[in-house]
Formats: structure tokens, sequence, C-alpha cells
């Protein structure tokens, strides 16, 4: 028994967006591949998870009512910085100048809405077998 909740961080995604429709269609997607999925609706419920749970990677929306994205990934850097080096943006809008620099900012690996499928799981794929980001103290 003490290895299994390791086990399942392993294959542990934390999805954070605040419009239901794209929670549970992408977390279908990811479950068919064989990713443990969390569901969270905002940022503030994102971070709660975080303080509870392990994951192996967060894929999160930018722009979100209360806690955005962006200040999820700055509080995931004190809370929980190898995980900050493991988010995914998956947003509409990845022109505005804000977004520009977060992404310049930390080198998070974005999709833009709407994405197809394999796109997702490529991404997923690559982010983590890659080290985690280099904030990990």
């Amino acid at each position: 028994m003490g290895d299994a909740p390791q086990r399942q961080a392993a294959h542990a995604v934390l999805l954070v967006d605040d419009e239901g429709c794209i929670r549970a269609s992408v977390s279908r997607v990811l479950e068919r591949a064989g990713y443990v999925v969390t569901l969270a609706a905002s940022g503030a419920e994102a971070l709660e998870r975080v303080r509870a749970e392990r994951y192996m990677a967060v894929i999160c929306d930018l722009r979100m009512p209360g806690l955005s994205g962006i200040a999820l990934f700055d509080q995931l850097q004190q809370v929980a910085p190898g995980l900050a080096g493991r988010i995914l943006v998956a947003s509409g809008d990845l022109s505005q100048p804000d977004t520009k620099v977060f992404l310049e900012r930390t080198g998070a690996p974005a999709l833009l809405k709407p994405y197809g499928t394999r796109d997702l799981l490529e991404a997923l794929k690559r982010m983590c077998t890659r080290p985690a980001g280099g904030s990990a103290a």
C-alpha cells in the first residue's frame, strides 16, 4: 500500500478550466489515454487540490475569474515549485501581451483553444518526459 499514492501521482493530472464543457471533454480524452484526472473550476480550487494531492502535471486555462492561470502559476512556485514547471497552458488568447510575457517568463508549453486530442496528448507527454522546471529547490 505504501507506493500506491506515488503510482497514482505518476499519472495524475490536474485540469483547471472555468468552462464545464471543456473540463468534461478534456477529462474524457485524458482518462481514455490512461491519466487519472482531477478537475478544478478555478485557480483557487486548483490551489486547494495541489495542497491536498500530488500531480504529475497541470493543464490550465489562463483566463478565469478570480485567481487566473498566471496567478495560479505564481502561487504554485511557492507551494509546489516542481509542479509549477509542469504547467501546460490551454488558452484561447495566446496573443495577448500579458500572456506572451507569461509564456516567455515561464517557458510553459501552450495550446491554442480549440486544440486537437493528438496535440493535447503529445504536449502532455513531452512536458512530462522532460525534467521539471528549474524553480524547484
